[in-house]
Protein backbone atom coordinates (compact mmCIF):
# COMPACT_ATOMS: atom_id res chain seq x y z
CA UNK A 1 0.00 0.00 0.00
CA UNK A 2 1.34 3.44 -1.14
CA UNK A 3 -0.72 5.20 1.37
CA UNK A 4 -2.68 8.48 1.30
CA UNK A 5 -0.85 11.10 -1.64
CA UNK A 6 -1.14 13.97 0.29
CA UNK A 7 -0.14 12.20 3.05
CA UNK A 8 3.16 11.46 1.16
CA UNK A 9 3.79 14.87 -0.23
CA UNK A 10 3.35 16.15 3.07
CA UNK A 11 5.78 13.57 4.96
CA UNK A 12 8.16 14.33 1.89
CA UNK A 13 7.75 18.27 2.43
CA UNK A 14 8.72 18.34 5.75
CA UNK A 15 11.70 16.06 5.43
CA UNK A 16 13.12 18.57 2.78
CA UNK A 17 12.61 21.40 5.49
CA UNK A 18 13.75 19.24 8.27
CA UNK A 19 17.28 18.64 5.80
CA UNK A 20 17.27 22.27 5.40
CA UNK A 21 16.78 23.64 8.81
CA UNK A 22 19.65 21.21 9.85
CA UNK A 23 22.07 22.31 7.05
CA UNK A 24 21.27 26.17 8.30
CA UNK A 25 21.65 25.12 11.98
CA UNK A 26 24.83 23.11 11.53
CA UNK A 27 26.20 26.52 9.88
CA UNK A 28 25.50 29.58 12.07
CA UNK A 29 26.30 27.74 15.08
CA UNK A 30 29.57 26.15 13.86
CA UNK A 31 30.46 29.91 12.92
CA UNK A 32 28.96 31.27 16.20
CA UNK A 33 31.07 29.10 18.50
CA UNK A 34 34.46 29.60 16.34
CA UNK A 35 34.14 33.47 15.92
CA UNK A 36 32.73 34.37 19.59
CA UNK A 37 34.83 34.77 22.40
CA UNK A 38 33.72 31.96 25.72
CA UNK A 39 37.24 32.09 27.34
CA UNK A 40 37.37 28.73 28.65
CA UNK A 41 40.35 28.15 31.06
CA UNK A 42 41.62 24.83 29.06
CA UNK A 43 40.60 25.51 25.50
CA UNK A 44 42.38 27.62 23.11
CA UNK A 45 40.74 30.84 22.42
CA UNK A 46 40.37 29.92 18.60
CA UNK A 47 38.60 32.96 18.61
CA UNK A 48 41.09 35.17 18.92
CA UNK A 49 42.68 34.55 15.82
CA UNK A 50 39.19 34.84 14.28
CA UNK A 51 37.47 37.45 15.28
CA UNK A 52 40.27 40.17 13.78
CA UNK A 53 39.30 38.47 10.38
CA UNK A 54 35.51 39.16 10.53
CA UNK A 55 35.66 43.01 12.51
CA UNK A 56 36.73 44.90 9.55
CA UNK A 57 33.42 43.51 7.91
CA UNK A 58 31.28 44.67 10.89
CA UNK A 59 32.64 48.10 11.33
CA UNK A 60 31.79 48.65 7.32
CA UNK A 61 28.49 47.28 7.68
CA UNK A 62 27.90 49.82 10.73
CA UNK A 63 29.48 52.59 9.34
CA UNK A 64 28.56 52.40 5.59
CA UNK A 65 25.20 50.38 5.46
CA UNK A 66 23.60 51.12 9.16
CA UNK A 67 25.29 54.42 9.55
CA UNK A 68 25.91 53.93 12.99
CA UNK A 69 27.81 57.38 15.11
CA UNK A 70 30.53 56.36 16.44
CA UNK A 71 31.78 55.55 19.23
CA UNK A 72 30.08 51.86 18.81
CA UNK A 73 31.51 48.39 19.93
CA UNK A 74 32.84 46.39 16.39
CA UNK A 75 34.64 44.42 18.80
CA UNK A 76 32.46 40.84 19.52
CA UNK A 77 31.84 41.66 22.91
CA UNK A 78 28.69 41.14 25.77
CA UNK A 79 25.65 42.71 23.69
CA UNK A 80 28.00 45.41 21.91
CA UNK A 81 26.54 46.53 18.41
CA UNK A 82 29.25 44.54 16.80
CA UNK A 83 27.79 41.29 18.21
CA UNK A 84 24.17 41.79 17.49
CA UNK A 85 25.54 42.98 13.38
CA UNK A 86 27.55 39.87 13.49
CA UNK A 87 24.57 37.72 14.43
CA UNK A 88 22.93 39.19 11.27
CA UNK A 89 25.43 38.93 9.34
CA UNK A 90 25.55 35.08 10.35
CA UNK A 91 22.21 34.69 9.15
CA UNK A 92 23.08 35.95 5.82
CA UNK A 93 26.08 33.60 5.73
CA UNK A 94 24.48 30.53 6.90
CA UNK A 95 21.65 31.27 3.93
CA UNK A 96 23.70 31.63 1.53
CA UNK A 97 26.19 28.55 2.30
CA UNK A 98 23.07 26.36 3.17
CA UNK A 99 21.70 27.14 -1.00
CA UNK A 100 25.69 26.35 -1.66
CA UNK A 101 25.37 23.14 -0.41
CA UNK A 102 22.20 22.02 -1.71
CA UNK A 103 22.53 23.05 -5.15
CA UNK A 104 26.01 21.48 -5.43
CA UNK A 105 24.69 17.77 -3.61
CA UNK A 106 23.26 15.00 -5.68
CA UNK A 107 21.44 12.85 -3.83
CA UNK A 108 23.07 12.48 -0.73
CA UNK A 109 20.54 13.14 2.07
CA UNK A 110 21.25 10.78 4.28
CA UNK A 111 22.58 13.00 7.73
CA UNK A 112 22.14 10.72 10.23
CA UNK A 113 25.47 9.82 10.88
CA UNK A 114 26.42 14.02 10.82
CA UNK A 115 23.18 15.06 12.67
CA UNK A 116 24.03 12.38 15.54
CA UNK A 117 27.66 13.87 15.64
CA UNK A 118 25.85 17.68 15.67
CA UNK A 119 23.65 17.00 18.57
CA UNK A 120 26.07 15.50 20.53
CA UNK A 121 28.95 17.83 19.92
CA UNK A 122 25.76 20.64 21.05
CA UNK A 123 25.03 18.99 23.75
CA UNK A 124 28.77 18.63 25.28
CA UNK A 125 29.00 22.40 24.51
CA UNK A 126 25.62 23.23 26.48
CA UNK A 127 26.92 21.19 29.37
CA UNK A 128 30.41 23.02 29.36
CA UNK A 129 28.80 26.16 29.99
CA UNK A 130 26.15 24.84 32.23
CA UNK A 131 28.71 23.60 34.32
CA UNK A 132 30.59 26.91 34.58
CA UNK A 133 27.92 28.45 35.29
CA UNK A 134 26.74 25.80 38.19
CA UNK A 135 30.30 25.79 39.95
CA UNK A 136 29.87 29.96 40.15
CA UNK A 137 26.96 30.07 41.92
CA UNK A 138 27.71 27.05 43.63
CA UNK A 139 30.86 28.14 44.78
CA UNK A 140 29.48 32.12 44.96
CA UNK A 141 31.63 33.83 42.20
CA UNK A 142 28.76 34.52 40.21
CA UNK A 143 26.32 35.84 42.48
CA UNK A 144 29.07 37.49 44.95
CA UNK A 145 28.49 38.84 48.83
CA UNK A 146 27.07 42.82 47.63
CA UNK A 147 30.04 45.06 48.48
CA UNK A 148 29.66 47.78 51.32
CA UNK A 149 29.32 50.81 49.37
CA UNK A 150 26.70 48.43 47.46
CA UNK A 151 24.68 47.72 50.67
CA UNK A 152 24.54 51.12 51.53
CA UNK A 153 23.11 52.73 48.40
CA UNK A 154 19.76 53.63 48.69
CA UNK A 155 17.80 51.00 46.26
CA UNK A 156 16.28 54.12 43.54
CA UNK A 157 19.82 54.57 42.67
CA UNK A 158 21.01 51.12 41.48
CA UNK A 159 20.87 50.30 38.75
CA UNK A 160 18.45 46.92 37.24
CA UNK A 161 21.35 44.29 37.27
CA UNK A 162 23.02 45.32 39.98
CA UNK A 163 19.73 45.13 41.80
CA UNK A 164 19.26 41.99 40.58
CA UNK A 165 22.90 41.04 41.82
CA UNK A 166 22.94 42.64 45.31
CA UNK A 167 19.45 40.31 45.55
CA UNK A 168 21.16 36.91 44.94
CA UNK A 169 24.47 37.73 46.31
CA UNK A 170 22.76 37.94 49.52
CA UNK A 171 21.56 34.40 50.24
CA UNK A 172 24.03 31.77 50.66
CA UNK A 173 21.45 28.75 49.98
CA UNK A 174 19.52 30.24 47.36
CA UNK A 175 22.37 30.59 45.27
CA UNK A 176 23.97 27.33 45.83
CA UNK A 177 20.16 25.88 45.23
CA UNK A 178 20.03 27.91 41.38
CA UNK A 179 23.41 26.32 40.80
CA UNK A 180 22.66 22.75 41.59
CA UNK A 181 19.57 23.33 39.03
CA UNK A 182 21.96 24.24 36.56
CA UNK A 183 24.26 21.17 37.67
CA UNK A 184 21.50 18.93 36.96
CA UNK A 185 20.37 19.06 33.31
CA UNK A 186 24.80 19.46 32.62
CA UNK A 187 25.10 16.15 34.06
CA UNK A 188 21.74 14.76 31.97
CA UNK A 189 23.63 16.23 28.70
CA UNK A 190 26.57 13.93 28.78
CA UNK A 191 24.49 10.87 28.36
CA UNK A 192 22.46 9.27 25.35
CA UNK A 193 19.58 8.01 27.23
CA UNK A 194 19.44 11.36 29.81
CA UNK A 195 19.74 13.63 26.95
CA UNK A 196 16.57 14.91 25.75
CA UNK A 197 15.69 15.36 29.29
CA UNK A 198 18.75 17.53 29.73
CA UNK A 199 18.02 19.47 27.03
CA UNK A 200 14.65 19.96 27.94
CA UNK A 201 15.58 21.50 31.29
CA UNK A 202 18.38 23.49 30.23
CA UNK A 203 15.32 24.82 27.60
CA UNK A 204 13.19 25.98 30.31
CA UNK A 205 16.44 27.29 32.51
CA UNK A 206 18.03 29.57 29.98
CA UNK A 207 14.51 30.76 28.68
CA UNK A 208 14.44 32.28 32.29
CA UNK A 209 17.64 33.31 32.39
CA UNK A 210 17.33 34.99 28.91
CA UNK A 211 13.92 36.84 30.70
CA UNK A 212 16.11 37.96 33.02
CA UNK A 213 18.49 39.35 31.32
CA UNK A 214 16.15 41.11 29.28
CA UNK A 215 13.93 41.98 32.18
CA UNK A 216 16.87 43.50 34.24
CA UNK A 217 19.46 44.80 31.66
CA UNK A 218 22.00 42.60 32.04
CA UNK A 219 24.46 42.44 29.50
CA UNK A 220 24.70 38.63 28.27
CA UNK A 221 21.45 38.44 26.23
CA UNK A 222 22.97 37.27 22.88
CA UNK A 223 24.98 34.95 24.27
CA UNK A 224 22.04 33.42 26.51
CA UNK A 225 19.59 33.70 23.94
CA UNK A 226 22.19 31.60 21.52
CA UNK A 227 22.15 29.21 24.47
CA UNK A 228 18.40 28.51 24.52
CA UNK A 229 18.37 28.13 20.69
CA UNK A 230 20.65 25.27 21.16
CA UNK A 231 18.45 23.66 23.45
CA UNK A 232 16.05 23.82 20.96
CA UNK A 233 18.29 22.00 18.18
CA UNK A 234 19.41 19.33 20.52
CA UNK A 235 15.06 18.72 21.17
CA UNK A 236 14.01 19.31 18.10
CA UNK A 237 14.96 15.63 16.45
CA UNK A 238 12.21 14.70 19.39
CA UNK A 239 9.81 17.59 18.65
CA UNK A 240 7.31 15.12 16.92
CA UNK A 241 7.48 12.13 19.65
CA UNK A 242 6.97 15.12 22.53
CA UNK A 243 3.85 16.30 20.89
CA UNK A 244 2.93 12.73 19.97
CA UNK A 245 2.85 11.74 23.57
CA UNK A 246 2.17 14.70 25.60
CA UNK A 247 -0.37 16.32 23.17
CA UNK A 248 -1.92 13.69 21.40
CA UNK A 249 -1.40 11.23 24.50
CA UNK A 250 0.05 8.45 22.20
CA UNK A 251 2.65 6.00 22.32
CA UNK A 252 5.85 6.87 20.78
CA UNK A 253 9.10 5.39 20.66
CA UNK A 254 12.65 6.45 20.62
CA UNK A 255 13.95 6.05 16.92
CA UNK A 256 17.65 7.21 17.31
CA UNK A 257 20.44 4.93 16.56
CA UNK A 258 21.87 2.84 19.34
CA UNK A 259 25.84 2.45 18.86
CA UNK A 260 26.59 -1.00 17.57
CA UNK A 261 30.35 -1.84 18.22
CA UNK A 262 32.34 -4.15 15.70
CA UNK A 263 34.63 -5.49 18.51
CA UNK A 264 35.32 -5.07 22.02
CA UNK A 265 38.69 -3.24 21.80
CA UNK A 266 36.14 -0.20 19.85
CA UNK A 267 33.43 -0.63 22.46
CA UNK A 268 36.24 0.45 24.95
CA UNK A 269 37.93 2.43 23.17
CA UNK A 270 34.53 4.83 22.86
CA UNK A 271 33.62 4.80 26.51
CA UNK A 272 37.55 5.66 27.50
CA UNK A 273 37.31 8.29 25.06
CA UNK A 274 33.88 9.66 26.33
CA UNK A 275 35.14 9.64 30.02
CA UNK A 276 38.20 11.82 29.31
CA UNK A 277 36.20 14.36 27.31
CA UNK A 278 33.67 14.60 30.71
CA UNK A 279 36.74 14.45 32.50
CA UNK A 280 37.82 17.46 30.61
CA UNK A 281 34.26 19.51 31.18
CA UNK A 282 34.72 18.94 34.85
CA UNK A 283 38.10 20.07 34.99
CA UNK A 284 37.76 23.02 32.80
CA UNK A 285 34.93 24.01 34.58
CA UNK A 286 36.54 23.25 38.35
CA UNK A 287 40.51 24.58 37.62
CA UNK A 288 39.60 28.11 38.34
CA UNK A 289 38.63 26.93 42.07
CA UNK A 290 41.44 24.44 42.07
CA UNK A 291 44.06 27.17 41.25
CA UNK A 292 42.26 29.38 43.95
CA UNK A 293 41.49 27.46 46.80
CA UNK A 294 38.33 29.30 47.35
CA UNK A 295 35.36 27.35 47.31
CA UNK A 296 33.03 29.97 48.97
CA UNK A 297 33.91 33.47 47.79
CA UNK A 298 31.86 34.89 50.61
CA UNK A 299 34.73 33.53 52.92
CA UNK A 300 37.15 34.65 50.74
CA UNK A 301 40.12 36.80 52.59
CA UNK A 302 38.93 40.35 51.95
CA UNK A 303 41.95 43.14 51.64
CA UNK A 304 42.83 45.39 54.47
CA UNK A 305 40.77 48.05 55.73
CA UNK A 306 37.97 46.27 53.56
CA UNK A 307 34.00 47.73 54.60
CA UNK A 308 31.82 50.28 55.39
CA UNK A 309 32.68 53.33 57.68
CA UNK A 310 30.37 55.45 59.60
CA UNK A 311 32.27 58.68 59.84
CA UNK A 312 31.46 60.44 63.46
CA UNK A 313 33.59 63.62 63.36
CA UNK A 314 34.09 65.06 59.85
CA UNK A 315 36.60 68.44 59.31
CA UNK A 316 37.29 70.26 56.26
CA UNK A 317 39.78 72.87 56.25
CA UNK A 318 39.72 73.26 60.12
CA UNK A 319 36.71 73.99 60.51
CA UNK A 320 34.20 70.68 62.48
CA UNK A 321 30.79 69.72 60.14
CA UNK A 322 28.08 68.54 62.25
CA UNK A 323 26.05 65.64 59.99
CA UNK A 324 23.03 67.58 59.02
CA UNK A 325 21.67 66.34 55.43
CA UNK A 326 21.47 69.97 53.48
CA UNK A 327 25.56 69.87 53.74
CA UNK A 328 26.92 68.69 50.59
CA UNK A 329 30.68 69.14 51.98
CA UNK A 330 30.24 66.50 55.40
CA UNK A 331 30.63 62.60 54.34
CA UNK A 332 28.61 60.43 55.90
CA UNK A 333 30.28 57.59 55.33
CA UNK A 334 33.18 55.61 53.10
CA UNK A 335 33.78 52.40 52.03
CA UNK A 336 37.10 50.10 50.83
CA UNK A 337 35.57 47.62 48.13
CA UNK A 338 37.71 44.05 47.34
CA UNK A 339 38.66 45.41 44.33
CA UNK A 340 40.68 48.53 45.19
CA UNK A 341 38.48 51.70 45.22
CA UNK A 342 38.29 53.88 48.34
CA UNK A 343 34.21 55.20 48.04
CA UNK A 344 33.04 58.26 49.55
CA UNK A 345 29.85 58.91 50.13
CA UNK A 346 28.24 62.63 51.23
CA UNK A 347 25.29 63.58 53.22
CA UNK A 348 22.87 62.95 49.96
CA UNK A 349 24.10 59.01 49.61
CA UNK A 350 26.00 60.53 46.37
CA UNK A 351 28.95 58.61 45.76
CA UNK A 352 32.30 59.49 44.60
CA UNK A 353 35.31 56.69 43.82
CA UNK A 354 39.14 56.83 43.83
CA UNK A 355 41.08 53.84 42.86
CA UNK A 356 42.97 53.02 46.00
CA UNK A 357 46.54 51.70 46.95
CA UNK A 358 47.58 50.73 50.92
CA UNK A 359 50.52 51.20 52.54
CA UNK A 360 50.08 49.33 55.70
CA UNK A 361 53.42 49.19 56.71
CA UNK A 362 53.50 53.32 56.66
CA UNK A 363 50.17 53.70 57.46
CA UNK A 364 49.28 55.62 54.29
CA UNK A 365 46.12 55.59 51.87
CA UNK A 366 46.93 56.91 48.07
CA UNK A 367 43.98 57.35 46.22
CA UNK A 368 43.73 58.37 42.52
CA UNK A 369 40.61 60.25 40.48
CA UNK A 370 39.75 59.76 37.00
CA UNK A 371 42.31 62.56 35.95
CA UNK A 372 45.28 60.32 37.16
CA UNK A 373 46.09 62.14 39.99
CA UNK A 374 47.32 60.81 43.41
CA UNK A 375 46.63 61.74 46.75
CA UNK A 376 47.99 60.54 49.98
CA UNK A 377 45.95 60.44 52.90
CA UNK A 378 47.42 59.18 56.66
CA UNK A 379 45.18 56.52 58.13
CA UNK A 380 45.35 55.12 61.55
CA UNK A 381 43.54 51.76 62.18
CA UNK A 382 42.08 50.99 65.69
CA UNK A 383 41.01 47.05 65.51
CA UNK A 384 39.79 46.29 68.94
CA UNK A 385 37.56 49.30 68.70
CA UNK A 386 36.68 49.29 64.85
CA UNK A 387 37.95 53.02 64.50
CA UNK A 388 39.57 54.73 61.53
CA UNK A 389 41.15 57.85 61.64
CA UNK A 390 42.31 59.63 58.36
CA UNK A 391 44.25 63.03 57.92
CA UNK A 392 45.34 64.89 54.59
CA UNK A 393 44.90 66.57 51.49
CA UNK A 394 42.17 65.91 48.59
CA UNK A 395 40.81 67.75 45.83
CA UNK A 396 42.89 71.36 47.45
CA UNK A 397 40.89 70.55 50.81
CA UNK A 398 42.57 69.54 54.00
CA UNK A 399 40.45 66.69 55.88
CA UNK A 400 40.16 64.62 58.93
CA UNK A 401 37.76 62.40 60.08
CA UNK A 402 37.21 59.28 62.37
CA UNK A 403 35.04 56.69 61.06
CA UNK A 404 33.49 53.44 62.93
CA UNK A 405 33.45 50.09 60.96
CA UNK A 406 29.84 48.76 60.36
CA UNK A 407 28.73 45.25 61.08
CA UNK A 408 28.13 44.17 57.12
CA UNK A 409 25.83 41.23 58.24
Amino acid sequence: MQGNPLENNVNKNLKAFSILAFKFSFIYTLLFILFLPFHQPLLPNIEHFLSPLIEPLISWIGNAILGLQAPWTVRLESDSSGLYIFGGLLLFIAMTATFIWTFLERNNNNYTALRNWFRTGLSYFLAMHLLGYSFNKIFKVQFFLPEPNTLYTPVGQLSHDLLFWTSMGSSYSYTVFSGLIELIPALLLLFRRTRLLGALISFGLMANVLMLNIGFDISVKVFSAFLLVVSWIIISPDAGRLYRFFILQKSTQNKENQLAFKSNAQKYSYHLSKTFIISLLFLNALLPYFQTGVYNDDQAPRPYLHGAYEIQHFVINGDTLAPTIDNKTRWRRVFVHRRGYFIIQNMQDKLKDFKLLVDKNNQQLYLTDYDSIQYKLQFKYQEGDSLLSIRGSLKNNRIEFIAKQLNLS
